[in-house]
């Protein structure tokens, strides 16, 4: 959503967020009928196991704290690298116009979330799927 519309719609946007944080939850706790739900309905062909290993190796739902620390070091490595080249930019003025918690993580009763790795701050406890993603033919292991 663009500044714009959460400006426009701000209960609208909160809800968006919410839903999406919901679903995030969703598709790491319960891979396997996310993933069936993906082949019912024609958005995913291919080997189902291979892509229940995939699926697994994902981190859905990550935190407000995990995003906004990822954001940060994009925007202060976008400003040492030249690719945003306005000279009066800043990460902190960056992160004004990019970043606008509209559901914090902590709003939302029962959330967990899926970190890679521990982030301070996260405020609401990491969860994964009990099945670990294991398979020799891609590598992967959680």
């Amino acid at each position: 959503m663009n500044n714009e519309f959460i400006e426009k719609n701000p209960v609208h946007a909160k809800y968006v967020v919410k839903a999406i944080k919901r679903a995030g939850e969703f598709n790491r706790l319960h891979s396997e009928e996310a993933v069936q739900a993906m082949y019912d309905t024609d958005k995913m062909t291919g080997e189902k196991a291979d892509q229940q290993v995939f699926w697994d190796s994902l981190h859905f739902g990550l935190s407000d704290a995990f995003t906004e620390k990822a954001l940060r070091e994009i925007a202060e490595d976008y400003i040492r690298l030249g690719i945003i080249t306005a000279k009066d930019m800043t990460v902190d003025k960056v992160m004004e116009m990019a970043w606008t918690p509209l559901c914090p993580d902590s709003e939302i009763e029962g959330l967990t979330v899926g970190d890679p790795v521990e982030t301070e701050n996260a405020g609401v406890p990491v969860k994964q799927n009990e099945k670990p993603a294991k398979d020799e033919k891609f590598g992967l292991s959680k």
